[in-house]
Formats: structure tokens, C-alpha cells, sequence
């Protein structure tokens, strides 16, 4: 059993370090940046923003944890770039995310619009409050778009997302438009590039996260890879 755990170490140790956890995640980040010009190209009927996680330690912005929390750090960069992409476009925004425990807090949705409204001065934010995976941000995020009569929609999420996000929406019946933001830059041969961090671990944790995710939704669904 020795091995075993040898091998658990090795792969911890490797998987830490900057150089391959960076192309790691670069196999995922398929979709490239959108230019200005693309925005003024491609026609879409309004922006999905896909929650990710909160932060409940709140009380410097005057918030209870009753208050739902703020965006965590991955929700605010999602959060920022669409409404970036609405002050450009003018378009409506729709902010996809559940798990507000049955009415007992917030949704991730709503602290989203929240703060969309508040710190970014929006107006126009709709609210997609029933998901809790991302196929399930696809379905239900696909019903309301529907109803609005939108048929083509800005979908953004980090570009490491983008791949099992935009493969569950258009298996929903929704067209989609790739709005990929946060890249990760890096993979160079710098002096600590083969230096184990918790950074880069984390990198790391976030690719297998998602490659385990496309595969069981490749098995599940028949999304491709």
C-alpha cells in the first residue's frame, strides 16, 4: 500500500505546481476572448451570467448572514464582466442560481442582481432562482428565456467553465454565444514555475472538477466532450 500513497503524494506534489496546473486548465479554456468588434456582430437578445459561490462574512458591507451573503470571489468576476458586456450592449441580464434553502436566504441569484443593481447601477436584471448544477442553470435558465422570447443569448462564465456550460445550454435548446472571462495566463519556465503553491493546487482542483463534470455529463446526457 506504500505505493499507493507514494503515488497520492507524487500526483498532490505535481498537481500543485504552477507549470502543470496551468496547462491543466488551459485544456479547458477552448473559447477566446470576445473582441468589440465581435460584440457589435454577433446578435443576442440578452446576457446569462452563471452564479458560483457566496461569501458569508458580510457585516463590513452592513449585511447579516440572513442577508445571504456577498458574491465570492469567482461570482464577482462573472458578475463584473456581464455587466461590463451590458453597459457595452445594452442589453437585459439574467443572473442563473438556486440553493437559497427553500426561501430560508437569498438566492445566489438574487445576491447577484443585488449586487448588480447597487454597485454596478443596472437596472434591467432578471433572476433564475431554482438551478443548483450547471445542467440544471441550462434548463431552467432555457425556460425563462423562452418566455422572454430571447433565442440567442451572451453566456458568461470563467473561460475554464465555459466547455460543460455552454454544451448544457445548447443541449437545452438555448443558442449561446460564448462570453468567457477570468482566463488563466501563465506556463512559462520561470525559477518558481516547479514550486508547489496552494494556488496553483487550487488551479488544478477547479480543471479535474470540471473534466470529471464533462465526462459524467458526456455519460449522463450525451454532451460532447
Amino acid at each position: 500500500m506504500r505505493w499507493v500513497g507514494g503515488a497520492g503524494v507524487a500526483t498532490m506534489v505535481a498537481l500543485s505546481t504552477p507549470a502543470l496546473s496551468y496547462r491543466f486548465i488551459n485544456t479547458l479554456q477552448e473559447d477566446p476572448a470576445l473582441t468589440p468588434a465581435e460584440l457589435a456582430r454577433f446578435h443576442a437578445d440578452a446576457i446569462l451570467v452563471l452564479s458560483a459561490g457566496r461569501s458569508w462574512s458580510a457585516r463590513e458591507y452592513g449585511l447579516q448572514p440572513a442577508a445571504g451573503g456577498m458574491p465570492d470571489a469567482l461570482y464577482l468576476e462573472r458578475l463584473h464582466y456581464g455587466a461590463f458586456l451590458a453597459g457595452r450592449t445594452g442589453l437585459p441580464l439574467l443572473v442563473s442560481g438556486g440553493l437559497g434553502d427553500g426561501g430560508a436566504v437569498p438566492s445566489l441569484a438574487a445576491i447577484g442582481r443585488t449586487t448588480l443593481e447597487r454597485d454596478f447601477h443596472l437596472s434591467d436584471v432578471r433572476v433564475e432562482e431554482r438551478s443548483r448544477t450547471t445542467a440544471e442553470n441550462a434548463r431552467e435558465s432555457a425556460a425563462i428565456a423562452r418566455a422572454a422570447g430571447w433565442r440567442r443569448v451572451f453566456l458568461v462564465t470563467h473561460a475554464w467553465h465555459m466547455p460543460r456550460a455552454k454544451a448544457a445550454f445548447r443541449a437545452a435548446g438555448l443558442e449561446v454565444v460564448p462570453a468567457p472571462t477570468a482566463f488563466v495566463h501563465g506556463g512559462g519556465l520561470e525559477a518558481d514555475a516547479l514550486l508547489p503553491s496552494p494556488r496553483a493546487l487550487t488551479r488544478s482542483a477547479y480543471a479535474l472538477h470540471e473534466w470529471i463534470g464533462r465526462f459524467w455529463y458526456a455519460l449522463r446526457d450525451g454532451h460532447p466532450l
